[in-house]
């Protein structure tokens, strides 16, 4: 399961968690009272992540049929400006060719970074980055970082 949540930035995230922090009984706390029973309920099996956007736009990819997240880490001795910048060229890549690309980046210090990409489905991404100008982009960033891939059918809540 997926839980994504987008913000305006970082310190609007921070500033909510605040207020819902200081004052459980107000309407905006209440409101995330079963996300949060969800979320304690789920315990160590819930992975959480804040980043924020290095480049690109996550909506347009979050409201594709297929979302592809992929979480990358740098292998050994990879430094994280260099899958920043390799990140940035799978980034203009997809852009480029017209599918929907998000490139976030960690801001608790994990050194992890997140892409998502917006898909018709798993199989046409799969047919898609085997061909060129894809593959060697891939290629690329399989050099230098170590990937966990999957996809999803989103549904939206409000």
């Amino acid at each position: 399961m997926y839980f994504v949540s987008i913000w305006e930035s970082v310190k609007h995230h921070e500033r909510f968690r605040e207020i819902a922090m200081i004052n459980q009984e107000n309407d905006i706390a209440k409101r995330f009272i079963p996300l949060t029973q969800a979320m304690s309920a789920a315990g160590d099996k819930l992975i959480r992540y804040q980043l924020e956007l290095v480049q690109g736009t996550a909506i347009p990819a979050l409201e594709s049929k297929n979302t592809e997240f992929v979480i990358i880490t740098p292998k050994e001795g990879v430094s994280l400006e260099r899958i920043r910048e390799v990140g940035l060229d799978v980034h203009d890549v997809w852009d480029t060719n017209g599918h929907p690309i998000a490139l976030w980046e960690s801001v608790e210090g994990d050194r992890t970074f997140l892409i998502i990409v917006g898909w018709l489905s798993t199989t046409h991404h799969y047919d898609t980055v085997k061909n060129e100008p894809y593959a060697s982009v891939v290629n690329a960033f399989s050099q230098v970082g170590n990937f966990n891939i999957s996809h999803a059918h989103l549904e939206k809540n409000i």
